[in-house]
């Protein structure tokens, strides 16, 4: 993923995805944000509940590597938009990108290419971004978050490119949004699909409890 203009910044990395029940682990072996390099950053998801290893936090978080982020706790402290972030991890799901793509009222075919040994048809389109809460069949209030999310970057459509196999299934996803503040771009390639993947918890003891730590400075 890459963004140019007011937030610059680029990350690169892989991981794993478990549709249902929704699991994510994720390793960025590259992350650059204001012109400062990062490293060893990894964020998992499991059971409603984020974990991220992020360095540039040793300072908060004392002896301990992992953050966890619970986002039926943070609801009841008022919410920060997580509930938005779990939306928008379930939307990584290739499913969910075609079924949004195919929303597109200019969904065409490009040609044919090899994706990773694969043969593929590439299509492309433009989706103007108030149809993807209907796409996605959202609530009202991750509606209005992510409506709103959208609105503040200035987005107004986001142009995709997708390279499918015979089976339907994505095997590469080009994302770009341009927006006030600049341009967001996203490139994903998928490897491999109904593998099984172990997406475990990190230990209790590596892991400091947001909301806890929220009330420790507080």
């Amino acid at each position: 993923m890459s963004a140019n203009g007011d937030a610059a910044m680029s990350m690169k990395g892989r991981g794993v995805v478990q549709s249902d029940p929704l699991a994510m682990q994720m390793e960025f072996t590259d992350f650059t944000a204001a012109g400062q390099s990062m490293s060893g950053i990894e964020m998992r998801i499991l059971d409603s509940v984020f974990y991220m290893k992020f360095p540039a936090l040793s300072s908060m978080i004392g002896d301990a590597e992992w953050l966890s982020l619970d986002t039926a706790t943070l609801g009841e402290l008022g919410g920060m938009g997580f509930e938005e972030l779990l939306e928008q991890a379930r939307q990584s799901d290739p499913m969910a990108q075609l079924k949004t793509l195919l929303a597109s009222e200019d969904f065409t075919e490009v040609g044919t290419e090899e994706i990773g040994g694969v043969q593929t048809t590439h299509y492309r389109g433009t989706l103007d971004v108030s149809k993807i809460a209907d796409v996605a069949e959202l609530d009202a209030e991750l509606r209005e978050l992510i409506e709103q999310g959208y609105a503040s970057q200035g987005v107004d459509k986001i142009d995709y490119e997708l390279w499918l196999d015979d089976q339907y299934l994505t095997r590469k996803m080009i994302m770009t949004m341009p927006g006030s503040s600049g341009t967001q771009t996203m490139t994903m390639t998928v490897t491999d699909y109904n593998q099984a993947v172990d997406i475990q918890a990190p230990p209790a003891a590596d892991t400091v409890d947001f909301a806890e730590l929220m009330g420790d400075l507080g």
